[in-house]
């Protein structure tokens, strides 16, 4: 059944071919990035009042099987919204300010879709830039996901003094908590630095990637390391591999994963209460 609804939002999304208007259709003038979030704003509202009946009905069940029923309702809303989302993209010419929309919201639809949209880009030129590689890495690797293994991360060294990351080396040992981004102390709360200093650091360790868009940037921030455990600079910022390995989509991204198997046991943004909980469980 999963697999006939994916097929029907394929043939859906795709039924409008990329940036194949007719010419006097005003979607032909190419849009600024602010335009497209605009609408794509408007779209993810049209769904707010649907969102909030599901999310309320979930607060008020009390039968475990129709919460479950209640999350599939929920999952299949927000694969509509993304999908008629996808569709808008489509409607619009092919650029690189539609192509840099559909890669930042590559993981919100099927890799198949992804898929046939690149299939039906026309400029070679277009599929020569960063956006059509990050959608092409998307379509063509998998991505890290809870339950599975850990996907390997590895952090150029910085000039002749600095270290590379290589994180199949630490986990051997170790259960490891990968942050991915940079912190603000409104990102790590009092209680995590406390509860830092009472970890088992023999057991359990972090090790944090901060993501940059260039060398400078990168090199002042290892200057002005500001943190208590391992930090490691990435000057690759929106393209590097760890971005698109984890799909990062906001920071700080935290990584649990387990010692020895390697497998991710949490995954999920900002440093949280749940997450320390998780970490004194393994």
């Amino acid at each position: 059944m999963k697999r006939i609804f994916l097929l029907l939002a394929i043939c859906l999304v795709t039924s409008v071919s990329f940036g194949q208007k007719k010419s006097n259709d005003v979607s032909q003038v190419e849009p600024t990035a602010q335009q497209m979030d605009s609408a794509i704003t408007e779209i993810y509202k049209s769904y707010d009042a649907d969102r909030k009946l599901i999310q309320e009905q979930i607060q008020q069940a009390e039968d475990e099987s129709f919460k479950k029923a209640l999350g599939f309702q929920w999952n299949a809303l927000e694969t509509k919204c993304a999908n008629r989302i996808w569709g808008y993209l489509l409607s619009l010419p092919q650029c690189e300010t539609t192509l840099q929309m559909m890669a930042r919201l590559r993981t919100t639809v099927d890799k198949e879709i992804v898929k046939k949209t690149l299939e039906q880009i026309k400029d070679k030129k277009l599929l020569q830039t960063k956006s059509a590689d990050v959608l092409s890495y998307y379509v063509n690797n998998e991505q890290a996901k809870v339950g599975e293994k850990f996907i390997e991360v590895e952090v150029p060294a910085l000039g002749p003094e600095g270290k590379a990351l290589k994180l199949s080396d630490e986990v051997k040992n170790k259960t490891i908590l990968l942050i991915i981004g940079s912190t603000s102390k409104d990102e790590l709360p009092d209680t995590f630095n406390v509860f830092y200093k009472k970890m088992d650091t023999a057991v359990q360790d972090i090790i944090q990637v901060g993501l940059y868009q260039n060398q400078e940037e990168a090199t002042n921030a290892l200057a002005e390391n500001k943190y208590k455990w391992p930090f490691y600079a990435e000057q690759r910022g929106v393209f590097a591999p760890i971005v698109l390995d984890y799909n990062v989509q906001d920071t700080p991204l935290c990584v649990l994963i387990e010692k020895g198997s390697g497998k991710i046991i949490y995954m999920a943004v900002g440093v949280t209460d749940e997450l320390m909980g998780v970490m004194l469980t393994h």
